[in-house]
């Protein structure tokens, strides 16, 4: 037993050890991949969710792909497979986003800042950029909770990897896609802070919905509401880091934000996530 519980702890290093590296190079990878989206956009840098679509196809395509995959080999393997199989599946389409991006033409940026630090300091001072600041950190602790806990909430109420991945499908295709394709004018119409404050609805309505599901398909009825909180506080800070950062400050000022939301909100949401489900459980 004791041998079991230290090859356990040791595990969970392990594990610990190539989250913290994923996470850290997943959000350097899309803050970077955002930012030179935006430039070649360069004037219609609005039009930035019609970019971001693509994203969301695919992750509606493959989350229930991944989820059969899941539940097909530990079928096959009474149980001894977990989530194996879906480690795979990332891993070949890593390797192939990869091969992509090696193919890409090497991207000219704009002109840069000849007082860089000037430039940042008189963005960051700016009242609008400060409220935007901390509405993002609210927006990451909501994405926290949902994205580290929703999975784990559909099987503690008995929902199959089918009905896990078929939940992220319909947030992505039902939702994401129909409202990154039209964020621009979303934007354009009610401003950033109104989407923001249409994202903070969306994620209430699911999370309290959530509280009472009994059923766990009524989860995907749940998640086309649930669906927009993503695509309407994304595009919105993205397209304000583009629209407000003075010249060449753009990517300082996206980084800026993505480590609210990331390195501040979702923190703070898996925190209070994990506690929550300690002390008083799922619901």
């Amino acid at each position: 037993m004791c041998y079991g519980a230290e090859r356990n702890s040791v595990n969970f290093a392990v594990y610990v050890i190539f989250v913290a590296i994923s996470f850290i190079s997943g959000a350097s990878a899309f803050v970077m991949s955002d930012v030179a989206t935006c430039e070649m956009l360069g004037d219609r840098a609005n039009t930035f969710g019609k970019q971001r679509i693509w994203g969301t196809i695919s992750w509606g395509i493959v989350s229930p792909i991944a989820g059969i995959a899941i539940d097909a080999a530990n079928t096959a393997t009474n149980n001894q497979a977990g989530y194996t199989p879906g480690f795979y599946v990332f891993a070949v389409l890593i390797v192939m986003d990869m091969i992509l991006l090696h193919r890409m033409p090497r991207l000219r940026m704009g002109e840069q800042s000849t007082s860089f630090f000037k430039d940042i300091k008189t963005v960051f001072g700016g009242c609008e950029v400060v409220v935007f600041t901390v509405w993002t950190c609210f927006t990451g602790v909501f994405f926290g909770v949902h994205a580290s806990y929703n999975a784990w909430f559909l099987e503690d109420i008995g929902a199959p990897k089918l009905v896990i991945g078929l939940s992220y499908s319909v947030m992505t295709l039902l939702a994401e896609l129909p409202l990154l394709f039209v964020a621009h004018r979303i934007l354009g119409r009610i401003g950033y802070f109104w989407s923001y404050s249409l994202s903070f609805a969306a994620s209430a309505i699911k999370l309290v919905a959530y509280s009472f599901l009994g059923n766990p398909w009524y989860a995907l009825l749940v998640d086309v509401i649930g669906g927009a909180a993503f695509p309407l506080a994304f595009a919105s800070m993205t397209v304000f880091a583009r629209e407000n950062a003075r010249q060449g400050t753009a990517a300082s000022v996206l980084c800026y934000l993505n480590a609210c939301f990331e390195g501040v909100g979702v923190v703070v949401g898996n925190f209070v996530g994990g506690v929550s489900f300690e002390k008083v459980g799922g619901r």
